[in-house]
């Protein structure tokens, strides 16, 4: 029985779906880290390429 505890523990379906918990849980963070990023460097980049250095 041990040893299918620990097959159970190591199995990727509980891993993944850990993982996935944890992505839902940052989601709202991460979207504000990315609209925060998108807003502050995307015209400085624009900018950059327009004078193409």
């Amino acid at each position: 029985h041990g040893a299918e505890a620990a097959r159970r523990a190591h199995n990727p379906e509980v891993t993944r779906s850990k993982r996935v918990a944890g992505i839902i849980t940052l989601r709202p963070f991460t979207e504000a880290v990315l609209v925060y990023i998108r807003h502050n460097f995307k015209p400085a980049w624009r900018r950059g390429s327009a004078q193409g250095s």
